[in-house]
């Protein structure tokens, strides 16, 4: 199997690359709509639910490094069925829809976890119809890598808020264009990504907000150092993992979530139940496999031991 175009900045996936991944996700050509929007939201929809989005190499693993390089993302994701974190998902993703002919950029994203983070966060910007700068072209924000409140499907960047939302049985979800609170110059504007629970009641909380302009591979490879390696970090310091949950009708409900040593599951009305908690290492690892399809090499299962993150008898 032949990798990703060398060198390219726009890299992409070969024909037979693309049918592995297909296979990977259940999602074979013969099913494809020939609408563009119809299949890249089947795409995502496909992608979100059967690659999570996880932080398992930062702990299971001897050298805890995350690469960006397409073909090193490819043997990751398809040949060995586990998934990633934002940059890892969203770069892959970006070579699969590349390779379908798909026109699209990297933007950077900054979190609000209670206040605005630095930049960390990787989506991709879809455009469809024309490019050439008129109307009838559309973009969409695609990001497959925001775990368990993430967007299962492409969401229109437009002011209309009747267009830039979505709403799924487990989760809502809309696109404002605004400045944030930490803008010197209010007349500022940048995507904001919002979701809520479902229910009229429950009120719209900003997730992250998207800058409007396109990021290379540089700069992804200089936030992938930071996110992956300083020692206060959410991924470095939480073994966690998400998955999105399709029904019977193939549309999401919901999301099954690892954060630590608990796997919980949301579904539907936006309740919270624990399913599993574990106890040790080896429950854990079993529940990789059950509930995502991870499996770890004896050297993965290795290279947690000393770490904080490791499940011990200890008392914490």
């Amino acid at each position: 199997m032949s990798p990703p175009i060398a060198g390219s900045r726009t890299p992409q996936y070969t024909p037979a690359q693309l049918d592995a991944y297909f296979a990977r996700i259940k999602f074979p050509r013969a099913e494809h709509p020939t609408d563009r929007l119809a299949l890249l939201t089947a795409l995502q929809r496909h992608q979100v639910t059967t690659v999570p989005f996880e932080s398992l190499s930062l702990h299971y693993s001897k050298h805890r490094r995350l690469s960006l390089d397409p073909a090193d993302l490819f043997a990751k994701i398809v040949t060995r069925g586990h998934g990633g974190y934002c940059m890892e998902v969203n770069t892959f993703f970006a070579c699969v829809l590349r390779a379908l002919g798909f026109t699209l950029m990297h933007a950077g994203a900054r979190v609000r976890d209670g206040a605005w983070l630095g930049l960390s966060h990787m989506v991709n910007i879809v455009t469809i119809g024309d490019t050439d700068g008129k109307d009838t072209a559309a973009r969409y924000l695609v990001d497959v890598g925001f775990g368990s409140n993430g967007a299962c499907q492409p969401i229109p960047l437009s002011e209309d808020p009747a267009v830039a939302r979505f709403e799924r049985r487990h989760l809502r979800g809309r696109v404002t264009r605004r400045a944030i609170d930490i803008h010197t110059d209010p007349g500022q504007r940048v995507w904001v990504y919002e979701t809520a629970l479902p229910g009229p009641a429950a009120e719209f909380e900003a997730q992250y907000s998207v800058v409007d302009a396109e990021f290379f591979p540089e700069d992804f490879e200089i936030m992938n150092l930071a996110t992956s390696t300083l020692p206060t970090g959410l991924f470095v310091k939480t073994v966690l993992a998400t998955l999105q949950v399709a029904g019977g009708d193939g549309e999401v409900e919901g999301v099954v979530i690892l954060l630590k040593d608990t796997i919980k599951r949301r579904i539907g009305d936006g309740k919270t139940e624990v399913l599993e908690t574990l106890k040790s290492e080896d429950d854990r690892v079993k529940a990789l496999e059950k509930y995502y399809g991870v499996v770890l090499t004896d050297e993965e299962r290795r290279g947690i031991r000393g770490l904080a993150s490791e499940i011990t008898d200890a008392p914490y």
